[in-house]
């Protein structure tokens, strides 16, 4: 859950989030009551710390606009490598962080400008690689099989062509990252 993130949302972005969830038709279920282990009843005791908003960019700020989109969706938490939960210093969304999957290990991809991220990529291009998932005729995806991404591509598509430009080119303003990240492992066959 990227809370550090979200907690730097606009907060009149937060409370419409807040109203979505609560539109939704409540799923009745019986939780039980969670108990932290060491070392995580501490950890839960200091983190997390309050959030600090923002405000929303005006969309005709593209650049600025579209850093705060990238970062209301996410993208450094699943597009940077991390080593026991810590971000690795300096490869801030180069790719390589590990999702283990039944068929195997698929890795995030490079999304800084260098040439082994999206340093060739054109604004359409990015564009058209998420819209390409704006279909409601798209089988879900097996991730019991073959390669696969946990990359909520549907999700993303759903944004508006000119969030997705305004987030490409605040990716581009990056410094480039050489990572040539291996996309997937599969597993052993047994």
């Amino acid at each position: 859950m990227p809370w550090e993130h979200y907690g730097k949302m606009d907060q009149e972005d937060i409370y419409s989030i807040i109203a979505y969830v609560r539109s939704l038709e409540a799923i009745p279920s019986e939780i039980p009551a969670s108990k932290a282990d060491f070392p995580m009843n501490l950890i839960m005791r200091t983190l997390p710390h309050d959030g600090e908003p923002t405000r929303l960019p005006s969309t005709t700020d593209e650049l600025t606009y579209g850093e705060y989109m990238t970062n209301a969706a996410g993208c450094y938490d699943c597009h940077t490598p991390s080593i026991k939960g810590q971000f690795i210093e300096g490869m801030g969304f180069a790719g390589g962080m590990e999702f283990n999957l039944p068929a195997g290990i698929t890795r995030s991809s490079n999304i800084t400008p260098d040439e082994t991220g999206i340093g060739d990529w054109t604004v359409d291009e990015f564009v058209q690689c998420f819209k390409a998932f704006d279909r409601q005729d798209l089988e879900r995806i097996d991730f019991s099989k073959d390669f696969q991404t946990p990359m909520p591509w549907s999700m993303y598509a759903g944004m508006s062509e000119d969030d997705l430009r305004a987030i490409f080119k605040y990716l581009k303003s990056l410094d480039p990252i050489e990572n040539e990240a291996q996309r997937y492992t599969a597993m052993a066959s047994e």
